[in-house]
């Protein structure tokens, strides 16, 4: 199951960069996500379909209003399958080059399956 496309979508949807599992650039805002994957339903003795459990983190600055930007995500995202749940911290960190950085985390969970 690849559903990479599906998720880079997300590019032209909200005008932010996506990447799998590790942000490498610099902008203010931007979205990163993970998946596992497992089959879902058997059936004629083998597996008729697999589900993705995903999770796509939305960062922006603190201060910045991203309630449109989450919505634009949570709606594009129920497109493709079921949002479990969407969470919202702000999150501190040092970067690799020693600076602190500080920006609001949202995460999307997502369980979208498709057929094999």
């Amino acid at each position: 199951m690849n559903i990479n496309p599906e998720i880079q979508e997300l590019e032209n949807v909200t005008g932010l960069e996506v990447e799998p599992d590790l942000y490498t650039g610099n902008a203010d805002s931007y979205i990163v996500y993970s998946m596992t994957e497992r089959p879902a339903y058997w059936g004629d003795d083998g597996v008729l379909d697999d589900r993705a459990e995903l999770s796509v983190n939305l960062y922006t600055p603190p201060a910045e209003d991203f309630m449109e930007l989450k919505h634009k995500i949570r709606d594009y995202l129920e497109t493709l399958g079921e949002v479990q749940s969407i969470g919202s911290w702000i999150d501190t960190w040092v970067s690799k080059s020693n600076l602190e950085v500080t920006k609001r985390h949202t995460v999307f969970t997502v369980s979208i399956t498709k057929e094999r």
